[in-house]
């Protein structure tokens, strides 16, 4: 994932580590090891925080275009 977003893999670790100390907590939970190496994935405390992200960008983006069509269309 951070290959992907254009980071290496410390940068992209060093910037969830910021987010998660200026939201308060965990975002994600990592196991190292095991059958197939290791893996990490979201809490479910980040999952809800993405949940209801998604659901704030949908009611600001309705809001907008709501404004829009009153001021301007």
């Amino acid at each position: 994932g951070a290959r992907a977003a254009g980071f290496s893999y410390r940068a992209a670790w060093a910037r969830v580590r910021r987010v998660e100390a200026a939201l308060g907590f965990k975002l994600i939970e990592s196991h190292s090891g095991g059958e197939g190496g290791g893996r990490s994935r979201l809490t479910p405390r980040a999952l809800d925080f993405v949940r209801r992200y998604r659901a704030f960008l949908e009611r600001s983006e309705a809001l907008l275009e709501q404004a829009f069509r009153e001021s301007l269309g």
